[in-house]
């Protein structure tokens, strides 16, 4: 069971990177855009990063009760 929840977390940890890298793309592709069309791309990115954030919460999470 342990070796599953650790796929299970690498797996969310790389979910994280990809959602990151993703906004960061974003964000720069944004930037070339006219400022009126810039907003959207942002809010887009935005969205990206909120959810690589609630995937970072969620491995502290599980890692902190496996921990314990």
């Amino acid at each position: 069971m342990k070796e599953h929840l650790q796929e299970a977390l690498s797996l969310i940890e790389t979910d994280v990177k990809c959602l990151q890298d993703a906004a960061k793309h974003i964000e720069e592709l944004a930037s070339k855009l006219d400022p009126k069309e810039q907003v959207k791309w942002d809010l887009i990115a935005a969205v990206y990063r909120e959810r690589a954030k609630l995937h970072t919460d969620m491995l502290r999470l599980f890692s902190s009760r496996t921990a314990a």
